[in-house]
Parts: C-alpha cells; structure tokens; sequence
C-alpha cells in the first residue's frame, strides 16, 4: 500500500514538473533614451541640449537603468542566461542611427556591467567614424576585459527602420494614408482652433523665447516647434503634462494634435502599414522557431530602435477599434497617451515558454502583458496574458503581408537585401545550426 502510495506521489510530482513554465526565447525591441528635439529654432533649445535629435545624457541612462533592470530578471531571479556575456545566449543589434548606437552602449552597460562594448558595423559608414572601437592611448596588454558586440546594420539593410519607401513606383506613405476613408482629416477637429494663445502659454511653461514675428502663420510653426521639444523637455526637467503649471485645455489640444498626426490613419485596417511590420515579425518567428528546435539558437535578442517601430508593432496587433478607443481616452489619461505614444526607454518583449508538450507566448510591454485586444485571437484562449503558440503563430502569420518583398527602400528592393540582413542576423554562415532545421525555416517562410 505504502509502496503503491509512494508510485502515485512520484508520478503527480512528474505530472507536475513536466508542466512547469520554462522561458525558452526572448526578442525585445526598446525605443532609444531621452533625445534633444527635432528642431531647435530657439536660442534657448540650442543652450539646453546642443546639437539636434541626438542622445542626452538622460537619455543614456535610461538605458542603463533598463538595462540593469533586465538584468536583475533574466540573470539574477530567472537565470535565463548566464551571468557573463556568452556570444550564444544574447545578441543586440542596432540602427545606424546615432540616439539607437548609444542607447545600446547604455543598455550593455547596466545589463553587463563589467563588460566594454565593441561595435560591430555591417557595412562601414560616417557612423563608424563617429562611434568607432579607439582605444585609450597607452599600453593596454595587461588589462583583462569582457567585449560585448552590438551589431549595426547597414543603412539599405535596416530591416526594422524601413525609411523612404515606394511600392510599385509609389511613396508608401502617401499609399498607408491613401487607405484612410473617416478620418482622413484627423480624428479631432481642430480646423477653428487659435493656436497663438496656446503657443505662448506653452512657451512659457517650457522657458522657451517665443518667435519675433508674433503672427498666426509664425506662432503655428512655433507650436509644432515646441510639441516636437515637449517630450525632451519634460524627462530633462522632471515635469509631466499633469504639472498645475500647465493648464488642462493646453493639454487636450496638444494630445489632440499629436493623436490626428500620428494615428489618424491607425486606426483603420492597413496592408500597407502592416508591411513596415511583416519582416519584423518574421523574424520573431523565426527566432522562436530557432529556440524550439535547436537547443543552441540565441535565447535572447535586442533591438535598438524608434518609437514609430514600437509604434507600428503595436498598432498592427491591436483591434483596431480598440485604438480608435484609445484615441478618445487618451486626451484625458495619461497611462493611456503614453500607450499609444512610447515614452523614451519603452520596450517590446515577446517572450516564449515551453509548457510541458506546448509552447505559450507573452508579450509585455512596459511591464504589462497585452492579451485581450489582439487580433485574430480569441480572448477566451488567452489566461494571464499566456497566448498558445499555435494562435499567436495565426495571428502573425494574418498580419504578413507577402508583398512587403517588393517594397524599395532607400533605392534598393527589399527582397535583394532581405537575405542579406537575415545572414547577419541568423548568423547562418557562423553558427553550427542543424541542416534540417535551417531547411524547414527557411522553407517555410522565405
């Protein structure tokens, strides 16, 4: 009896084991730290933050705190991946562009504390120049140190930052706000709204010279000027939307402008939106992929990028009448505007677990797991933000857009340099990958 007890005991203690929750592959995109503005018109601007859209020092150690945050949950409580760097485990890579460059120096910097960063660019460029892999200027043999190599891909090889794209000979942009059919003049009418009084009261509360020539034409380029500066002004300072200073109509109208600029053609259905994200989340497939079959694959890999690639990631997983929703919420909440519009710093994590014989997938994003608002998934399948993988491989697989091959970015087609940036990603000609493996991948989705 004692015997036949002590079989039972063991076969729960099996059944339940075998369906512990084990992170297998984690693909994060984070949004670069605390930028100067995109325009610096006023003398004031220029003394406070120099030169324009480049990392402040805010800005670098935001990415630090981020980095060490990571650090605490993956190698310290989880255990995910080793404590010291181990080429195999983790990989980051980075636009060419100079704010993403340091922001990823910044992240190493608090996930690998004792580590030095070593830049690694896929084709040589001005950037290369400006931040290269110098040396101090004397002898350095004796010094034992730990390089971690962030990867920089080529501006026409960017696969995550597609810029100054055309689709069959016409500008994509003009094609994505082509498809808008109800709002396409904004969401908010703002068409008798006088912006001078607002300008100067903004202008004020940032401490910012207000223009010479106070007419209505020069106070309106003033106002965008100072929208474009507001999200660098208030990290820098320490202040919110929320501040007494600032009044409550002041904020309505600047979120209302910002949402009918960057979302008026979001909130409706785009193929040609969700082209910009297709090779994105084929590459989260493929890496997931990866980590379910070849115990070697990457465990965990980093994007360094922009908000407008946060931006349309979550714009196409979202319902979209669940972004409209946001659209109206937001005006008046602060939690919310700042999910539709990523703060500095913010980050996208899709996480995937084994789960006994399954597979699950999480996807956080500044903290909190997205689950009821997907597309194409039932929110009856979804418990604690744990999606199957088999759903979550539907619905990726609903928003690939397969024409997004033929796209011409930055001059060249997309399917000429795809494979170009898959080889430097995958790392296929440097890593011992199964062969059977690396056929089913690239046979089922190239």
């Amino acid at each position: 009896m004692k015997l036949s007890f002590l079989f039972f005991l063991l076969f729960i203690i099996i059944k339940i084991e075998s369906k512990t929750k084990t992170l297998l592959c984690i693909v994060e995109f984070n949004r670069h730290g605390a930028r100067t503005s995109k325009s610096l018109s006023s003398k004031t601007l220029s003394k406070v933050f120099g030169s324009n859209m480049i990392l402040t020092p805010n800005g670098f150690r935001q990415h630090e705190l981020l980095g060490q945050y990571m650090r605490q949950r993956f190698i310290t409580n989880e255990k995910f991946i080793k404590e010291k760097y181990d080429e195999n485990q983790f990989e980051i890579f980075s636009t060419p562009i100079q704010r993403t460059m340091q922001s990823a120096i910044g992240f190493i910097h608090g996930f690998y504390p004792n580590s030095i960063v070593k830049m690694n660019y896929q084709e040589s460029s001005e950037l290369s120049q400006v931040i290269n892999n110098d040396t101090i200027p004397f002898n350095t043999d004796s010094f034992k140190y730990e390089e971690v190599p962030i990867n920089v891909f080529s501006k026409s090889n960017d696969i995550f930052h597609r810029i100054q794209c055309n689709y069959k000979g016409e500008d994509l942009d003009d094609k994505i706000k082509g498809e808008v059919q109800k709002y396409k003049n904004g969401i908010y009418d703002l068409s008798k709204m006088n912006f001078t009084n607002i300008a100067i009261e903004l202008g004020k509360f940032l401490n910012v010279d207000p223009p010479e020539d106070s007419n209505d034409e020069e106070n309106g380029k003033y106002l965008e000027d100072l929208e474009k500066y507001l999200q660098s002004f208030l990290y820098h300072y320490g202040k919110t939307l929320d501040d007494p200073n600032l009044s409550k109509e002041i904020v309505k109208v600047i979120r209302m402008k910002m949402i009918n600029k960057k979302y008026f053609y979001r909130v409706e259905d785009s193929k040609y939106l969700r082209m910009l994200t297709s090779e994105t989340f084929i590459q989260i497939l493929k890496r997931f992929e990866q980590s379910i079959y070849d115990p070697l694959a990457t465990k965990y890999t980093i994007y360094s990028a922009h908000d407008s690639n946060l931006m349309n990631i979550l714009t196409n997983l979202i319902q979209n009448e669940k972004i409209l929703e946001y659209t109206k919420k937001a005006i008046d909440d602060q939690d919310i505007f700042d999910f539709l519009f990523p703060p500095y710093a913010s980050s996208i994590l899709f996480e995937l677990y084994s789960f006994g014989d399954d597979y699950i997938v999480k996807i956080n994003y500044n903290g909190k797991y997205l689950d009821k608002d997907l597309k194409y998934i039932n929110v009856n399948n979804i418990n604690d933000g744990e999606i199957k993988y088999k759903d979550f491989k539907l619905m990726m697989e609903q928003l690939i857009v397969n024409d997004y091959r033929k796209l011409v970015c930055d001059g060249k087609m997309i399917d000429q340099s795809s494979q170009k940036a898959m080889n430097y990603i995958l790392k296929e000609n440097k890593k011992d990958y199964q062969a059977h493996f690396l056929k089913r991948v690239k046979r089922k989705y190239d």
